[in-house]
């Protein structure tokens, strides 16, 4: 690959155009099967994912300083979370934190169309609603078991779900999002927002609970 002059930016450098793979030449389709698009932050769902032609794309020095200040947004938000969870309770701030992740996963997607400001103002939004959800965590889990078996009923099922959800969640990114289109991932973690709040339904409030009475729900 080369670079269209002296201080310019190569293609390979440019958030959402695949390094190993030269662009679809013209008549093809453009689509490749696997996860290719590995150095991919966030994009628009518009044409196919893997055609450098549409595929709303940003340098990459400005995509990592949009990363910056969104986890910048959310380690600010995280001690107001854990403040209010002190007041309101911890289901209520959980249900607020993946409800409103449910809700603006879609509208975030949406409007991200290869602008700067655009992918700041969607990941700070996205992370300051989950950190109302992480913020409380720690606390949440450790409160829904007896001191006695806290350490194995936090770790066995929360390893389980990391390497379920989190280990699969590159792949499944770059899976449907090449064969169905740029909605597809974010359709699927919309569901998995809505199943997590109807699964909070299912667990007990713990704030002001004495922890060493506290017994399974």
């Amino acid at each position: 690959m080369t670079s269209k002059g002296r201080g310019e930016t190569k293609d390979e450098d440019r958030v959402g155009l695949d390094p190993d793979h030269s662009p679809p030449k013209a008549g093809r389709t453009g689509h490749r099967p696997g996860p290719r698009n590995h150095r991919g932050i966030l994009h628009a769902g518009r044409g196919d994912p893997y055609d450098g032609r549409d595929l709303p794309r940003i340098d990459a020095g400005p995509a990592l300083w949009a990363g910056v200040i969104g986890n910048l947004a959310f380690m600010v938000s995280l001690p107001f979370w854990g403040k209010l969870s002190d007041k309101i309770g911890r289901k209520p701030l959980l249900m607020l934190g993946l409800g409103g992740s449910a809700l603006m996963q879609l509208p975030m997607s949406w409007l991200f169309r290869g602008e700067v400001w655009q992918l700041v103002v969607s990941m700070s939004v996205l992370l300051v609603l989950m950190g109302a959800m992480l913020s409380i965590m720690p606390a949440t889990y450790a409160e829904l078991f007896p001191t006695g078996i806290c350490t194995m009923g936090v770790a066995v099922p929360y390893s389980v779900c990391v390497a379920r959800f989190g280990g699969t969640a590159p792949y499944l990114n770059a899976w449907p999002t090449g064969s169905f289109g740029g909605w597809t991932f974010a359709i699927y973690a919309t569901l998995l927002f809505a199943v997590s709040v109807a699964c909070i339904f299912g667990i007990r409030e713990s704030r002001g609970k004495v922890l060493s009475s506290a017994v399974l729900a």
